[in-house]
């Protein structure tokens, strides 16, 4: 399946594991909600507009309802099938983002997506979608005992979450090109001033303290704010640069004794089993001195750490 992904050049995937009973029996499925948070804005649309909604409900009477348009294709066993129809849909009387229209006028889609009686209320069914840089998204339905589905749905906890998706990270996932990123970082440069924020798992909220501003551009280009040591967006590493020292790397070892037990080794014992824990010294100018306790040589240990 990652094969098949990335040989369509998909550089995002993620997935939902879909719920025993799906959404509905119009051909939708929720991703959040609105348009601008959550899993609605992992998949890539165009030609946003609105128009009045007919529907009679309470609190739906007279609320516009926003459609905008998705180049959805299935990945099949004979060949890519697309879906003409398929749209990302906000009603506001719930409100309630969903993507519809993935069925119809599609003749080799996946039929036990929504048809009960072909089991669409079986659970542990894994819907899979993949997107190119050209805004073209891919999708696989999984059926529940297939490898690929139980795989993903081991994992699914252990993996970030973007609304109600999981992002999921394939071998083979290509980087942006260098001219795509520049056009993205365009893009967010022609929308003027933007109030600082940051985009969590639950959409952007007001942000302004001092990393402000490279939180910000993330939560324009849709990354969840995060501490993982990879790169930020499509395989490029955003940095904001205010003229001070700009961090590369940190000097923080990600191994060795530091991660094994240096204070079990060398901090002194305290009362009720606490040890004393080692401490940064002093900057040279090659390096960085530690101070710590030498539990063997009952004395205290100077380290240098040379960079």
């Amino acid at each position: 399946m990652s094969d098949l992904l990335s040989k369509r050049g998909v550089s995002s995937v993620a997935f939902k594991l879909l719920p025993p009973k799906q959404d509905n029996d119009k051909n939708q499925i929720y991703f959040g909600a609105d348009l601008t948070s959550g899993g609605a804005t992992f998949i890539p649309s165009t030609n946003l507009r609105g128009e009045i909604t007919e529907s009679r409900k309470p609190g739906a009477v007279g609320k516009t309802l926003f459609r905008a348009d998705v180049d959805f294709w299935w990945i099949t066993r004979d060949a890519d099938a697309m879906a003409p129809n398929a749209k990302m849909i906000f009603y506001p009387q719930y409100p309630e983002a969903r993507l519809s229209g993935l069925i119809k006028g599609c003749s080799n889609a996946p039929r036990t997506l929504y048809s009960r009686d072909l089991g669409a209320q079986v659970p542990g069914r894994v819907f899979v979608l993949g997107t190119t840089d050209k805004g073209r998204t891919y999708g696989l339905l999984l059926p529940p005992a297939s490898p690929a589905a139980l795989s993903l749905a081991a994992m699914a906890s252990g993996l970030e979450t973007f609304g109600v998706l999981h992002l999921w990270r394939v071998h083979g996932e290509r980087a942006m090109s260098r001219d795509g990123i520049a056009a993205e970082l365009h893009g967010v440069h022609l929308r003027g001033w933007v109030p600082g924020c940051r985009l969590t798992r639950a959409g952007i909220i007001p942000y302004f303290a001092r990393p402000a501003g490279g939180a910000t551009l993330e939560a324009q280009l849709g990354v969840v704010t995060n501490a993982d040591a990879v790169p930020d967006f499509r395989g490029w590493e955003l940095k904001q640069h205010s003229g001070s020292v700009l961090t590369l790397l940190t000097s923080e070892p990600d191994g060795g004794l530091y991660r094994a037990g240096l204070l079990r080794v060398h901090a002194p014992p305290r009362q009720a089993g606490r040890r004393h824990s080692c401490r940064l010294h002093r900057k040279t100018s090659r390096g960085r001195a530690l101070q710590g306790w030498s539990a063997s040589d009952a004395a205290w240990l100077q380290v240098r750490l040379r960079l």
